[in-house]
């Protein structure tokens, strides 16, 4: 008897609270996840680790990384992480927008829960050291042992009246 392919099913959730608070979950602490960007040459696929602080995740880095270079001309990203549960695998792929940090209290706020800083730079001040807020405008959520994809699309992006960024509102028309 020939075995029967599993049929994988989409869920388009919107802004769905509940499934974003997953994603959070998923993403809280120190994690390493493949980050996606772009140049003239074509996507470029790394690892990076994340931090998560004060609710918002970011990554440290060198600033004279590709990376870095990539994002400042175009700041979209894309980045995975990959889920186990037991035997079964999952991920959580996300994607936004990144900007660079220079604010000295939220750098410092990142350099404290990243605890490895010091590892790798001299301090708050070193030239080398660049901190990204990794903004996330949508997801896609397969967890483990499931047969569905999750489509998520952030509040944000959603309902841009709803929270629009630092105080300012959307233009109308």
């Amino acid at each position: 008897m020939a075995e029967q392919a599993v049929k994988f099913t989409r869920r388009h959730l919107g802004d769905d609270g509940r499934e974003w608070a997953r994603v959070r979950r998923l993403l809280r602490g120190i994690r390493i996840v493949d980050l996606a960007t772009c140049d003239q040459d074509g996507p470029h696929v790394r690892p990076i680790t994340t931090v998560e602080a004060g609710g918002a995740l970011y990554a440290l880095t060198g600033t004279t990384d590709a990376k870095v270079r990539q994002l400042r001309h175009d700041p979209r990203y894309e980045a995975h992480l990959p889920w186990k549960r037991g035997k079964h695998t999952g991920y959580v792929r996300f994607r936004g927008r990144v900007e660079l940090v220079k604010d000295r209290e939220e750098i410092k706020k990142v350099a404290d829960a990243a605890g490895f800083m010091e590892c790798y730079w001299t301090g708050l001040d070193d030239p080398d050291l660049t901190i990204m807020r990794l903004g996330i405008e949508a997801a896609e959520v397969m967890p483990p042992g499931k047969a569905e994809w999750i489509h998520l699309i952030s509040e944000q992006k959603a309902n841009p009246e709803r929270r629009a960024p630092r105080g300012r509102r959307p233009k109308k028309g």
